[in-house]
Order: structure tokens, then sequence, then C-alpha cells
């Protein structure tokens, strides 16, 4: 029966993408080609996720996420006129947010915060660069702060299964740092 299912949405699909196409060279429509190529992406990117959804395999998920990626930033950059940089900011912090999915699904696997907070903080250091008047010496300081906190969160969350008082040391260290970077520029 699921099989009759997919193949149905499948064939559907299908003529769908024909009668588009038809409209097209019947000179009926005009669609961009970059809005094309993104709306491909996404909806392979959909049916991955569906299929996530149902055998619950990792390498799918990524496979989903990385055409998401892909096909927004066609999307916004080549249809909506996004600046280049806005993508980039959208693409780190969405990456950031499957590895905090990653986490939040068993969070014995406190390993997933540490690239969720280095990619959350370079997403705000290229956001916060594309801001008028910015003195782009902080921005060091200010990656430096992010990732402490990242640490400190780690310090945080610890328990008696997940022993994290070590992360204290790097979360003040790299306090110290930002603070320092700051200090001196």
């Amino acid at each position: 029966m699921e099989n009759q299912k997919r193949n149905l949405y499948i064939g559907g699909g299908l003529v769908l993408i024909g009668l588009l196409n038809l409209l097209v060279n019947m000179d009926f429509i005009y669609l961009e080609p970059k809005f094309i190529a993104a709306t491909l992406f996404l909806t392979v990117a959909s049916f991955l996720f569906v299929r996530f959804r149902q055998k619950k395999q990792l390498p799918i998920l990524i496979i989903a996420a990385i055409l998401t990626f892909i096909g927004s930033a066609i999307l916004l950059e080549g249809v909506f006129d996004v600046d280049g940089s806005a993508v980039g900011v959208l693409f780190l912090w969405g990456l950031s947010a499957l590895f905090a999915y990653g986490y939040l699904r068993d969070d014995r696997r406190w390993g997933f915060v540490i690239p969720a907070g280095i990619l959350f903080t370079l997403g705000l250091m290229v956001l916060i660069e594309l801001m008028p008047d910015f003195d782009d010496a902080l921005l060091g300081g200010l990656f430096f702060l992010g990732i402490a906190g990242t640490f400190g969160y780690l310090y945080v969350i610890r328990d008696d299964v997940n022993k994290l008082d070590w992360a204290k040391y790097p979360a003040l260290i790299l306090a110290c740092f930002s603070e320092i970077g700051r200090a001196h520029v």
C-alpha cells in the first residue's frame, strides 16, 4: 500500500512537471530558471524529509538539509535578490540548528552543542558585520565570547550522566581572550 501511495505521488509530480513544461514552451507562463532549480532542490529535500521520518536514518536527514540549504540559497539570492552574506548567515544558522536538533533528540550527545555554538557565533558575526558603522576590530572578541558561551552552556547542563565540570575552564579562558582581544584593539 505504501509503494502505491508513493508511486501515485511521484506520478502526480511528473504530470505536474510535464504540464508546467508545456505551459512554458507554449509561452503561456514564464518561469525563471533559478526558480525552477530552487523548486527542484526543495522538492527533493521535502521527499527526503518524509523518508527520514519513516526510516530514521541520519544520512537521509543530512542530505535533505543540504538540499534545503542549496534550494533556499538559490531562491533567496537568485529570485528574491537577497544579499549573499545574509544567505550565508541563514546557512550557518541552519547548520547550527541541525546540530542543536541532534542534541535535543538525545541530551547524552552533548558534543553536538559545540559545533552548534560555533556555527551560531559565526553566523552572528557575519550578521553584525553587515551592519553599517560597526567596528570590525570587535569581531575577534565577539568570536571568543560566543565560544565561551558555548562552553559555559555545557557547564550549565552538566549532570550525573554528562560529567561536564571541565567545561568551565575553556569557558573562562575564552571569555578572558574576548576581553583581551577587545582591550588591545
